[in-house]
């Protein structure tokens, strides 16, 4: 968060000063000015700017706190910057409201129906990814495992998942072989929870719930299919495999948040669906 807050105050101290004095910080009419009205109200959304305007706030605080040599602006100057910059936040407040609503009317019009989903898991390409599977849990058969099987096999499953719970991505980004390994059954379904994810000060680990078919795949692909592309490093150190993730790229790293997504909506497009899966309502 530091790292953001200074990084946001040094575009600001680029945009209204060529010197880049860090007193221009609190040049109350440069910064509405120069940032706020000629380039950020052109390039930024209201959230955005909010943000700009609060990491300048926390730099003014900082100021009045610590009193660093290196500004040598006057306490009283930095502390109207702080006011200031508090009132233009709150003026931007209507604009990330509306931008808010129609974010949400925009994604409740996109949202997947049973009828799709049903269409979707009737599609030559899923039909292919649970063949693959089904062939993965004969132990006498041998499945010769490309990028081509890996990735249709991976985001097919990624993609059940994310339409049975509807987290964000970064619960199956973060999901570890230890937490699957602890997997607890409850009511007909399987439990696995995942300690790290982005909401888990406030709520705790996420609970993802698999139904008895779903969870068998999932234990394949751990067992059959992503055991081909695990980086190892020859040691049995079981502390290392149930920190490693369950969800791998072809190369065997880690799938990052963003990479996720990007999967669950391949895996979608090649059933022949349109549109983009949304997790939830507020990502």
């Amino acid at each position: 968060m530091s790292k953001q807050h200074g990084s946001q105050l040094c575009r600001i101290r680029e945009t209204i000063d060529p010197q880049k004095r860090i007193d221009s910080l609190v040049n109350r009419t440069l910064v509405r000015d120069t940032f706020l009205k000629e380039y950020a109200e052109n390039k930024y959304t209201a959230d955005t700017i909010k943000e700009y305007l609060l990491s300048l706030r926390h730099f003014c605080s900082f100021v009045m706190a610590e009193k660093p040599e290196s500004v040598g602006a006057d306490h009283t100057l930095v502390n109207q910057m702080r006011e200031k910059a508090t009132l233009w936040s709150a003026s931007y407040r209507k604009d990330s409201k509306r931008r808010h609503l129609d974010k949400m009317n925009r994604v409740l019009g996109n949202l997947i129906t049973p009828e799709m989903v049903s269409t979707f898991e009737k599609s030559e390409a899923a039909r292919m990814a649970i063949a693959y599977i089904e062939q993965s849990s004969d132990p006498d058969a041998s499945l010769e495992v490309n990028q081509s099987v890996y990735t249709l096999v991976r985001d097919f499953i990624l993609l059940e998942i994310t339409i049975a719970n509807a987290h964000r991505s970064g619960v199956l980004s973060n999901m570890t072989v230890g937490e699957y390994n602890a997997a607890k059954k409850a009511k007909g379904s399987m439990i696995i929870s995942v300690k790290s994810h982005k909401t888990a000060d406030t709520h705790g680990p996420a609970c993802v719930v698999l139904s008895p078919a779903l969870f068998s795949y999932l234990q394949i692909y751990v067992n059959k299919v992503r055991s081909q592309v695990e980086r190892t490093d020859g040691t049995a150190d079981s502390k290392k495999r149930d920190e490693a993730n369950v969800f791998l790229s072809w190369t065997g790293a880690k799938l990052e948040s963003g990479q996720i997504s990007t999967a669950i909506n391949a895996a979608w497009q090649k059933g022949g669906m349109q549109g983009h899966v949304t997790s939830t309502l507020l990502s």
